[in-house]
């Protein structure tokens, strides 16, 4: 769908780059709006009157469920007066409340708090709050934070739509959570002011990535509505969603710069048309906003975030980013009330530990654009590391296909065509790896890639096989390399590859050979990862592991059983599982898994005969990669992404070792190991993955327009 690009009214920080505030010790800024000992006091919403000054805010006693406690602030938050009485049935609240301020087409003003889980229930003041009526239910429908946010409909007076999601267990009277668990977002209208509501309308829903807590704010213009939304399952960083036609329909979910990745987004317009933004800072990567070699403490702490709308658009970190408050207690804070004071003062509250070992209390702070300008001048500016960076970019999600689960764990794969099929290889075994577990190496077809049939199943008795890579050799023989462990209980003896090979015509692979490593540098523990073959000759990497480093040597074969040494590479740290590829002119291309040092990867290149590389680090911290050069010359990396939780993804590597991330597959912890290679005008890619609850092995068919 269309996306709108608006002019920035004011300049943001560059691509890479974000101003850092922390107003955490600021206790002046804080004003304590409830705190009662021993009791939680959590998830906060406000509502600011017509005078400007009255602020309503309301809360549960414990965490998103319990009794609701209702205060009022007479002076912008400043000061907040006793509890106020509430109807009888706000005792029985199971869920976040949340406030609107509503106006039906006749200009009738109310006040409408919702409370969700099955039913949702809304209850209405008529007179600015001063007295409420009881939680009633809305229809035969609940939800999780409902309403979650709200959204006026332009151009049609007492029209509102409402946002909230579920997981199955509400929706219904009946609870139908799938397996795996599905997240779904809804929309509802109500064209009377807020009094009636429509039964909800599912707008966005996937078991890969599970979005929810919406967050609505429109477009400067008005034409456009932007959703923020969490992603719980901690796969990926926060998303967003747009809709041009008053919510009528929605483009498809796409990440936020992490720089906004969190829970609970609550916005509002500062007075120069920049946005404010507070929520709980929570990343998918965990590593303090992607932030390399900074001490930043964010998250899990509440903060705001200062930019423009284009910035969202466009997917740049923003202006600045405030540390409003320092939470004590892991990640449990920050459900915020955002309020424009008629003097340009922000009034956010929200709860959370603010002191360590006690239980959690509604805090309010206030603060001005124009301060936090004052202060940028001297404040630390954040680079964000070549990973974030690139997530604020954009990287898509792709569907897979299961297409084998036979084994208690199956992982390690590769995939090659060869004879008009497609072979894919990957190691079974009880467990990911260790003494005991003899894996066995299984082979699988398919002519279109839909329908799978095992071809064969390799195995040697004591010998750990693994890590098996397919490639095709110049006389047409399909080959089967595999590393091979030997194993006494938990000990690893040593280790000596295998390969097997299978002619045309025929249909099983012959006997297992035992890989013969040049005699002036095979040692008791040779591992040869991956081969290529190019010309007449097969080029592999063998690395021999060492207590605290890893002895790596160039090789080379005409068989595919015997190799020689071709050029001891002087790799840094501890390098092992290394893929080798062609470009223009011959010029070798290897990348290297490291597991020393900084862990990140390594980028080698060198011209023929391959005696002289030059070496970069791989923005990336490499796990069973793989490389393949698109028909336009761009180089696709697929590796482990070791973020939390880990997940494989696919992108670009350019020559000076940058990685781009474009492509996340469903995918989570044990993971990763790509096959990959171009067919027609897509990537085909196996991996393995285990977040449908066991490793199984996946294929995913990705076009190469996002790659080039």
């Amino acid at each position: 769908m269309r996306i709108l690009f608006l002019t920035a009214l004011v300049s943001s920080a560059c691509a890479n780059e974000i101003t850092y505030l922390d107003l955490a010790g600021e206790k002046h800024r804080q004003v304590i709006v409830d705190r009662e000992k021993g009791q939680y006091l959590g998830h906060p919403t406000t509502a600011l009157l017509d005078d400007g000054k009255t602020v309503l805010c309301v809360y549960p006693k414990g965490h998103g469920k319990g009794s609701i406690i209702y205060k009022r602030s007479t002076d912008g938050g400043k000061t907040w007066g006793e509890r106020l009485p509430t109807p009888a049935s706000w005792a029985s609240s199971r869920e976040v409340p949340t406030l609107f301020r509503v106006t039906d087409a006749t200009g009738k003003k109310r006040i409408i708090m919702f409370s969700g889980l099955y039913p949702i229930r809304m209850a209405i003041s008529e007179d600015e709050g001063a007295s409420w009526g009881e939680l009633e239910p809305i229809g035969d429908f609940g939800g999780i934070v409902a309403m979650g946010t709200m959204m006026t409909v332009r151009g049609k007076p007492g029209h509102y739509r409402t946002f909230f999601h579920d997981d199955g267990r509400f929706i219904a009277a009946k609870p139908r959570r799938a397996n795996p668990v599905r997240f779904t977002l809804y929309s509802s209208l109500s064209t009377d002011g807020g009094l009636g509501w429509s039964a909800p309308e599912a707008i966005q829903s996937s078991t890969a990535i599970h979005l929810c807590e919406p967050g609505a704010v429109r477009s400067p213009d008005g034409k456009q509505v932007a959703v923020l939304l969490r992603e719980n399952a901690r796969r990926k960083n926060s998303h967003v969603i747009f809709s041009d036609d008053e919510g009528k329909s929605w483009s498809e979910p796409r990440e936020l710069p992490i720089t906004l990745s969190g829970d609970r987004h609550t916005a509002k317009y500062l007075p120069d048309g920049r946005l404010f933004i507070s929520f709980r800072c929570r990343t998918a990567i965990g590593s303090k906003v992607g932030i390399t070699k900074s001490p930043v403490p964010c998250e899990g702490d509440w903060v705001a975030w200062v930019g423009n709308y284009q910035d969202i658009v466009e997917g740049r970190p923003g202006q600045y980013l405030i540390r409003i408050a320092d939470n004590k207690k892991s990640w449990d804070t920050t459900y915020p009330g955002v309020e424009l004071l008629p003097d340009g003062t922000i009034l956010t509250t929200t709860y959370g530990h603010w002191e360590k070992g006690e239980q959690p209390y509604i805090l309010s702070v206030r603060l001005k654009g124009k301060e936090l300008d004052k202060r940028a001048a001297k404040a630390p500016r954040i680079r964000l590391s070549a990973d974030s960076k690139a997530i604020a970019r954009t990287v898509t999600e792709h569907p897979a296909t299961r297409i084998w689960a036979n084994a208690p764990h199956s992982a390690f794969t590769d995939l090659v065509r060869w004879q008009e099929k497609f072979y894919c290889t990957f190691r079974e075994g009880k467990g990911h790896a260790g003494g005991g577990d003899s894996g066995r190496i299984r082979i699988i077809s398919s002519s279109e890639g839909e329908r799978w049939q095992s071809v064969d199943l390799l195995k040697l008795t004591g010998i750990d096989l693994r890590d098996p890579k397919l490639s095709v050799t110049p006389d047409n023989r399909l080959m089967c390399l595999m590393g091979g462990s030997h194993y006494d209980g938990n000990t690893l003896l040593g280790q000596l590859p295998r390969v097997a090979f299978m002619k045309k015509g025929e249909e099983k692979f012959r006997a297992l050979n035992a890989v013969k490593i040049d005699p002036k540098i095979a040692a008791k523990k040779d591992w040869l990862w991956r081969v290529t073959w190019h010309g007449e000759s097969g080029y592999g990497v063998t690395y021999q592991p060492t207590e605290d480093a890893s002895k790596v040597f160039l090789v080379k074969t005409r068989d595919g059983i015997s190799y020689q040494l071709v050029s001891t590479l002087k790799i840094p740290d501890s390098p092992n599982e290394a893929t080798i590829r062609f470009g223009d002119r011959d010029e070798m291309r290897i990348v290297v898994r490291n597991e020393g040092g900084n862990l990140m990867g390594y980028l080698g290149t060198a011209a023929a005969p391959y005696t002289d590389f030059s070496w970069r680090q791989v923005s990336l911290q490499l796990g069973g990669p793989d490389l393949v050069r698109t028909p336009g010359g761009k180089w696709v990396l697929g590796s482990r992404r070791y973020t939390n939780p880990t997940r494989t993804v696919f992108g670009l590597l350019d020559k000076d070792g940058h990685f781009e991330p474009r492509v996340l597959v469903p995918s989570a912890d044990d993971t990763s190991y790509p096959g990959m290679l171009i067919h027609g005008s897509k990537l085909w890619a196996s991996y393995y993955a285990s977040h449908e609850g066991k490793s199984a092995i996946y294929l995913a068919r990705i076009p190469l327009s996002e790659f080039e």
